[in-house]
């Protein structure tokens, strides 16, 4: 902060409050910009409550006069290292972040996001959510069809008038997205835009896995229209039941038309 005036506080508390929510309490030193009558009257109509340490008494506020020396001892041990100072002070956050604290013994981003922070220590150890969402899938049915690199494959293509052109797999991305070498250059494409050419034999000039179009429809010797697929034995023909009128559908018991008034 460039400016320590009450506004200017109430300014950048407003955005912590509008990021994380309103909180419970709050507790601050004897400060000219605290104890203001600005700064008092943003708080109370926030419904937060205000908390000041004892004059010349920093151990009221502890935690945070303990976070200040945390701080200045990793500045101190950090002299010598390579980076600024922006660099150093995001490493120390994420130390300190990470770390479990001795009287909860959970880390603070735990505490505060409900799950740990990913560090370069979990290189060491493996991704078990990784490996159970993998097999949760295969288990599933959702990862049975894939496509093998230098498969040859059929790529939909959005920029020329065949909408399917042939393609060869070059390289895969995570479990749904390829790399396809086509004729014009190479795309990446989702699997549900590439169809097997073993598997598929697909005109360019017509959509895969439409139905072939019915023929016209022909008559029996009886004169009796015979649509595509069906046969000309002379079965009934079931008619669709009709559906119950509007009136004989009474609507929900008089029990349920509750009354709610203003929410």
């Amino acid at each position: 902060m460039k400016s320590t005036t009450s506004a200017a506080t109430v300014k950048e508390v407003r955005k912590l409050f509008a990021q994380f929510g309103l909180p419970h309490q709050l507790v601050t030193d004897n400060g000219p910009q605290f104890v203001s009558n600005e700064f008092e009257a943003f708080l109370k109509s926030n419904g937060v409550k205000h908390v000041l340490s004892a004059p010349y008494h920093p151990a009221t506020n502890g935690q945070a006069e303990r976070l200040v020396q945390s701080f200045k001892q990793s500045m101190r041990a950090s002299e010598n290292s390579d980076g600024n100072v922006e660099k150093k002070v995001a490493q120390f956050l994420l130390a300190y972040r990470a770390a479990p604290h001795c009287v909860t013994n959970e880390t603070p981003a735990k505490l505060f996001l409900g799950r740990e922070l990913r560090t370069r220590l979990d290189l060491l150890k493996p991704d078990i959510q990784s490996v159970m969402s993998t097999k949760l899938l295969s288990q599933s049915g959702n990862m049975t069809e894939t496509r093998q690199v230098d498969g040859k494959v059929w790529v939909r293509d959005y920029r020329g008038a065949d909408k399917w052109v042939p393609g060869q797999v070059t390289a895969q991305h995570g479990e749904r997205h390829y790399d396809v070498d086509v004729v014009n250059g190479q795309c990446r494409r989702h699997i549900d835009q590439l169809r097997s050419r073993e598997e598929h034999n697909i005109s360019l000039q017509i959509e895969p896995d439409l139905p072939e179009r019915c023929a016209a429809p022909t008559r029996d010797s009886n004169h009796a229209s015979v649509s595509c697929g069906e046969t000309s034995s002379l079965e009934p023909v079931l008619q669709p039941t009709p559906r119950r009128l509007k009136q004989d559908n009474p609507g929900p018991p008089d029990r349920l038309n509750l009354y709610l008034g203003n929410i």
